[in-house]
């Protein structure tokens, strides 16, 4: 029998604290990952609802609207409300505010030097022209932007990442999904990830739906930090050990700065929507390829991660017992250590046994095996 491995990998934060990121290795049996204990934030990108604004509206009247006929579903869209919550229950009411769409936010609805990070955005230049059937009217736009100054960026992140211009100097633009899109006269929102990347980057249908598939948002560190390659479309699990619900995700979108828990709206609702208390994660190097996750099917097939990794430890129960304790002691490595070695007292030994009860009821169902108790007297 050999012990886990477990080390110090990387320090990131929640919107809380400093967040302790710890690998978890098993040499013989090949299980590595990385576990964090963290609060949540809220992630509305890839949700067909998650940016729109009224048109016309705050940023004027309708721009090219014979060019641009979708403008015209835009009529009876709700802006988010500012130091409010979104509005769920309005099926024309946008769940984020638009501003969270640009970088940097500070100049959205004050000039025109910033980047559209979160949606699709063309420049006049690059939408495909389609004869007007009155031929006194101009080609349509294919597909429709909202075209009104303030909407105007002077810059687009490419797939690297970097911030360019339009051609001939043009801004860029919101693309408006159309009639039979999943939100019509909404923006389309994207995600870092395609969904199906067999679909161009203005349908919506291209990318992950936070309001229907479980996701946290990729960050820098966990591909960068400590030689471990997670991914974009890797797998992880979250644990709430209060309520003893469990779910896995895929790494679908793409979060700014130092940062963790970015999870989205499923999920946080899913995990009973309170952001402010810790979670249990784990995540799973190279366990996914970011392909196509049907809607319907995607919280099963989120949880491929935890279903291929965790029982690679069946076959050292002392491995697949340490891992549950050191979850259910919420990444304390200094108390694990304690309980493995007997110096803590009776009380305390007590209620360490109860929470690995519990984790470990709650890991059965990924298919790990472990000693039913610690074994304590």
């Amino acid at each position: 029998m050999v012990d886990l491995n477990i080390t110090r990998y990387w320090r990131t934060n929640d919107h809380k604290k400093v967040v302790q990121v710890w690998r978890i290795r098993h040499q013989p049996s090949g299980f590595d990952a990385l576990a964090y204990v963290c609060s949540l934030e809220e992630d509305f990108d890839g949700a067909p609802r998650c940016y729109g604004e009224p048109n016309p509206g705050r940023f004027g009247a309708t721009v090219n609207p014979a060019s641009n006929p979708d403008t015209a579903l835009q009529a009876d869209v709700v802006a988010r409300v500012a130091h409010q919550p979104p509005d769920r229950a309005n099926e024309r009411a946008a769940l984020d505010f638009l501003g969270n769409a640009t970088s940097p936010h500070q100049n959205f609805g004050v000039n025109n030097e910033f980047a559209w990070v979160g949606l699709t955005s063309l420049a006049p230049g690059e939408v495909r022209k389609v004869p007007n059937a009155d031929p006194k009217k101009p080609p349509i736009n294919v597909p429709s932007l909202d075209m009104r100054r303030g909407m105007g960026a002077r810059f687009r992140k490419n797939a690297l990442g970097d911030l360019v211009t339009g051609p001939h100097g043009e801004h860029f633009f919101p693309v408006i999904q159309g009639p039979g899109a999943p939100a019509p006269g909404f923006f389309v929102s994207t995600t870092a990830v395609a969904r199906d990347p067999s679909l161009p980057e203005t349908d919506q249908n291209r990318f992950f739906d936070a309001s229907a598939i479980p996701y946290q948002a990729f960050n820098g560190w966990m591909l960068s930090a400590g030689g471990v390659h997670v991914n974009k479309g890797d797998f992880g699990l979250v644990i709430d050990p209060l309520t003893a619900v469990t779910s896995g995700f895929v790494l679908a979108d793409a979060g700014a700065g130092n940062k963790a828990g970015e999870v989205s709206t499923f999920l946080l609702g899913l995990l009973g929507g309170n952001n402010e208390r810790d979670f249990v994660f784990l995540l799973f190097p190279g366990s996914g390829s970011g392909s196509i996750l049907p809607t319907a099917t995607a919280p099963t097939l989120a949880r491929a991660g935890a279903l291929n990794n965790l029982p690679k430890l069946n076959n050292d129960s002392d491995a697949a017992g340490q891992l549950v304790l050191f979850l259910a002691l919420g990444g304390n490595l200094g108390k694990y250590n304690q309980v493995k070695s007997g110096s803590l007292s009776r009380d305390a030994m007590v209620d360490a046994e109860e929470a690995y009860i519990d984790m470990l009821q709650l890991l059965k169902v990924y298919g790990i095996e472990a000693d039913a108790t610690l074994g304590v007297e």
